[in-house]
């Protein structure tokens, strides 16, 4: 799909609208960097936790910080 295409379609703004230099978040790094480290501990507890009680743990971990990032970025991208 080239960007006329998704210009046409109403996807992109015009142009002479685009934001020029160096793209910035509003999302806390440091947030970002918790909620990666906890998604990342979760998958490992699932793959340890063979099916017990810490694999459990471990998928309520993963989706606690699924959430969190999907929030977060949504938020900063409300925010700009």
């Amino acid at each position: 799909m080239s960007l006329k295409d998704l210009e046409k379609m109403g996807l992109l703004k015009p142009e002479k609208e685009w934001v020029q230099g160096e793209l910035t978040s509003t999302a806390s790094p440091r947030l970002l960097l918790i909620i990666s480290i906890v998604a990342v501990v979760g998958c490992v507890v699932i793959a340890v936790g063979n099916g017990g009680l810490w694999t459990w743990i471990g998928i309520i971990a993963f989706l606690t910080s699924l959430t969190a990032f999907v929030w977060l970025t949504v938020w900063s991208i409300s925010r700009q």
